[in-house]
């Protein structure tokens, strides 16, 4: 539960949280990129859906994109565990959880990344998503 606070105090918690972003964000970009990392996602994180699976079915089956190493970003549970059903015992395919991705994140900065984005449309009562 939040307790309301006087407007000049939000304004500050405010600003502390687009400094941590800001802050995440620069530490972000200071890492090298890796050419041969490919990051994936689709439907803000939904599962492995659409164009980007394509795309990724297309060059882990191909032989002369053996070098390429594949990673999902992904945020559902139950996407989570398909994928590793599928792919767990796959060397150069792996996941980053959303959630963990968009809060410092632990997977290397790809020079690709193939998106499929929802809907700019949202109800009120839908969340906001992690960006």
């Amino acid at each position: 539960m939040r307790l309301p606070l006087p407007g000049r105090l939000n304004r500050y918690v405010a600003r502390a949280g687009r400094a941590v972003q800001s802050e995440r964000i620069a530490y972000s970009r200071s890492k090298p990129i890796q050419h041969d990392v490919v990051l994936y996602e689709s439907f803000a994180g939904n599962g492995v859906l659409c164009n980007p699976e394509a795309i990724f079915r297309y060059l882990l089956n191909r032989p002369e994109f053996d070098h390429l190493w594949h990673v999902w970003s992904i945020a559902d549970e139950a996407a989570i565990a398909r994928f590793e059903a599928e792919f767990g015992a796959h060397p150069r395919v792996s996941f980053v959880h959303r959630a963990a991705s968009s809060t410092g994140g632990c997977c290397p900065r790809p020079a690709t990344w193939s998106t499929t984005r929802p809907s700019r449309r949202r109800s009120a009562s839908a969340p906001a998503r992690c960006i």
